[in-house]
């Protein structure tokens, strides 16, 4: 039996399972149930690499800021002198980070984007300029590189990167917040 809707195919063999009870029905997901429990594991593992990306990009923000709020010492020691604020300084540090983070995740999305738009073409260009066959018809069972963009994702993926990028500024703001204006400008 072929449906117009092959995505519905569980609820479609439920209801024909119902009809003809003595019979077995099977469908082509159970067909190829190992492709599908494939690529399910293949988009955990993605969604597992995925995070730890986002994992070392959140420790390379705290070291930057880090590093910032150690070169940034002695001016942050004059800005305390003069009467600013701790909750400022935590402030400017903390709008930096999440200005670095954001910027990042936007032009990641981008760059994600516009890669997963035209991976067919570059595929092509590889092929066609050093002469090899990238992902062969006869091994992947393709006739291109499949590229799928699916919004709720992007969203999920953008805003887990905000957040995180939120949370770790937080650490070299409060340590910036912290520093003593004595003990910084004692040998300047």
């Amino acid at each position: 039996i072929y449906l117009k809707n092959p995505k519905n195919i569980e609820k479609q063999k439920f209801e024909f399972q119902k009809i003809y009870d003595q019979e077995y029905i099977y469908s082509w997901a159970d067909m190829n149930s190992s492709l599908f429990s494939a690529l399910k594991v293949e988009r955990n593992v993605m969604f597992i690499i995925l995070s730890l990306i986002i994992i070392v990009a959140a420790f390379n923000i705290i070291s930057g800021l880090t590093i910032l709020v150690k070169n940034k010492t002695k001016d942050i020691a004059i800005l305390k002198s003069i009467g600013v604020l701790n909750k400022s300084i935590v402030k400017i540090f903390f709008l930096i980070g999440v200005i670095i983070g954001t910027s990042a995740t936007i032009f990641g999305i981008f760059l994600g984007v516009t890669f997963s738009l035209y991976v067919e073409n570059l595929r092509q260009f590889l092929s066609s300029t050093f002469n090899i066959s990238l992902f062969p018809e006869e091994i992947y069972f393709l006739s291109k590189m499949p590229s799928e963009i699916n919004l709720n994702s992007i969203l999920i993926i953008s805003i887990c990167s905000v957040f995180i990028t939120i949370l770790v500024s937080i650490f070299p703001a409060l340590k910036a917040a912290k520093l003593d204006p004595i003990k910084a400008l004692k040998y300047e």
